[in-house]
C-alpha cells in the first residue's frame, strides 16, 4: 500500500547513530519537550513513543507493567543502547538521581526559573500599570491570560 510506514520497530534504526557496545547509541530522530527520543508508533499524528522504550523492547522485551520508567544509566536522554537501559519504578529514578546529586529540590519560580521570559522589574511594572491586560500582553509580549495571572498573583506570587 503507498504511503504506508514500515512498523516503527524497522523504523527505529534508521535514526540510532551506534557506537561501540559500551558507548551510548544516540537518538537522531524527533525529540520530545524533555530531550529524549521519540518516534511516532501510529498512523495518528499524536501518537508517539520514547525512543530508548523502544529500544529496552526490541533489546530485553516487554516492559513489566511494575516498571513505569525505563532509566538511563549513562545519564543521556538521547541514549538507546539496551546496556544503558534499565526498567523500575519512579522511586527508582528518583533515588538513582539523588545517589548522582541530578534531582533539583525545590520549585524553580520567577527569574530562576529557565524559561522565564521575564524579571522581577517586569511583574512590578505590570502590576502598578493602568493599561490594559491587552496593551500590557503586547507590550511585554505575553498573552493577557499570563498578564492576568500575574496582576492576580497566581504567577509569580513569591513578588510583591
Amino acid at each position: 500500500m503507498p504511503g504506508k510506514k514500515a512498523p516503527a520497530r524497522e523504523r527505529f534504526w534508521r535514526f540510532v547513530e551506534k557506537g561501540s557496545d559500551d558507548q551510548c547509541w544516540l537518538w537522531t530522530g524527533a525529540k520530545s519537550y524533555y530531550g529524549y527520543g521519540q518516534i511516532r508508533v501510529s498512523q495518528n499524528p499524536t501518537r508517539f513513543k520514547l525512543a530508548h522504550r523502544l529500544s529496552y523492547e526490541i533489546h530485553k522485551g516487554p516492559i513489566a507493567p511494575t516498571a513505569n520508567v525505563i532509566r538511563h544509566s549513562c545519564d543521556t536522554p538521547l541514549c538507546v543502547n539496551p546496556d544503558h537501559l534499565h526498567a523500575g519504578t519512579q522511586a527508582d529514578n528518583l533515588a538513582d538521581m539523588d545517589a548522582k546529586g541530578r534531582r533539583r529540590t525545590g520549585s524553580r519560580v520567577g527569574d530562576m526559573n529557565g524559561r522565564a521570559i521575564m524579571t522581577p522589574d517586569d511583574i512590578h511594572k505590570i502590576r502598578q500599570s493602568d493599561e490594559s491586560y491587552a496593551k500590557l500582553a503586547a507590550k511585554f509580549g505575553v498573552s493577557k491570560g499570563t498578564i492576568a495571572a500575574i496582576v492576580t498573583k497566581r504567577n509569580w506570587s513569591h513578588i510583591d
